[in-house]
């Protein structure tokens, strides 16, 4: 399993879906598309925020989005 160099699962996953997998969230994403996405933040040299829910942000589903209740 692929683990992205610069985002934490809680970024790229829902609370939900985060409190289930934890770090094995990861395993809901392609590797290339990981690779991808640490290349355009590797590229551009800024943050970039995905999913903000873990520091009380409003972006929850802006990554993974889950069917989970």
């Amino acid at each position: 399993m692929y683990k992205s160099k610069y985002f934490k699962a809680y970024e790229l996953v829902s609370k939900i879906v985060y409190g289930k997998f934890g770090e094995n969230s990861y395993q809901f994403f392609n590797k290339d598309i990981l690779i991808d996405l640490d290349l355009i933040r590797e590229t551009y040299s800024s943050p970039i925020i995905i999913n903000n829910w873990f520091w009380n942000g409003k972006y929850q589903e802006s990554g993974l989005r889950s069917n989970c209740d």
